[in-house]
């Protein structure tokens, strides 16, 4: 009797254990997040977050003004400096303009300390468990800002296989 009554509970809480889907904030909450009680923190997450909407909407040249010449680039795929950032972004989000939008798709978050900023991302993927079904999961970004400019930056990414 206890090993059906053990059985039942797992059949019951299992889906308890499950985890729960990555939900963005809303856009109409985004600006929201860029507030902070320090001016210069608040400067911090605007500098991540213009850096992020440049680079989705194609928009290359606002970077220059963001992106520090001499980047370091934690990104196993990117090369450091800023043409190595220019050259990769090139590759994934190509090198046509596109209009920039006032929010991000899928921002989930906005953090700052010091001189270091991170922002997280909805990410979704095949779940390789269950053929045809998705889960999601975060990405995070983190960016050293410097004088209004990005300095470092660190990811998730792996190394691309060929």
């Amino acid at each position: 009797m206890k090993i059906l009554i053990a059985a039942l509970l797992c059949i019951v809480y299992i889906p308890a254990f499950a985890a729960f889907p990555v939900v963005p904030v809303p856009t109409n909450e985004q600006a929201a997040l860029l507030q902070s009680d320090s001016p210069q923190l608040a400067a911090n997450k605007k500098v991540a977050y213009d850096i992020y909407r440049y680079v989705m909407a194609g928009q290359l040249d606002p970077l220059g003004k963001l992106v520090s010449k001499d980047l370091i680039n934690h990104n196993p795929n990117e090369a450091s400096g800023f043409d190595g950032l220019m050259e990769y972004i090139k590759q994934f989000i190509g090198s046509e303009p596109r209009p920039v939008k006032d929010t991000l798709n899928g921002l989930v978050s906005i953090f700052a300390e010091g001189d270091m900023v991170v922002i997280s991302f909805v990410r979704e993927y095949d779940n390789p468990n269950k053929p045809g079904e998705k889960y999601t999961t975060t990405w995070f970004d983190m960016f050293r800002i410097v004088d209004g400019l990005m300095v470092e930056h660190w990811d998730g990414a792996k190394l691309k296989t060929n």
